[in-house]
């Protein structure tokens, strides 16, 4: 649940930037701008920060329960 609770932290904060940078961009019709922002932000925040939340997933999740007698 925490690895999903930090993707989706991760995601809005993107969005939230991405929209923060470009708002003169955008009010201005300028969407290639945006595009090039999303990318870029993609590219160089969001999947390094993918790798490293996937790379630790296992301090994230639950541990196994074993079962007696097994």
């Amino acid at each position: 649940m925490a690895l999903q609770l930090a993707a989706w932290l991760l995601a809005m904060e993107s969005v939230g930037m991405g929209l923060w940078v470009t708002a003169a961009d955008i009010a201005a019709g300028r969407l290639e701008l945006l595009a090039r922002f999303v990318v870029a932000c993609v590219v160089l925040w969001v999947l390094p920060n993918a790798l490293v939340f996937y790379s630790q997933r296992g301090k994230l999740a639950k541990p196994e329960a074993k079962k007696p007698g097994l």
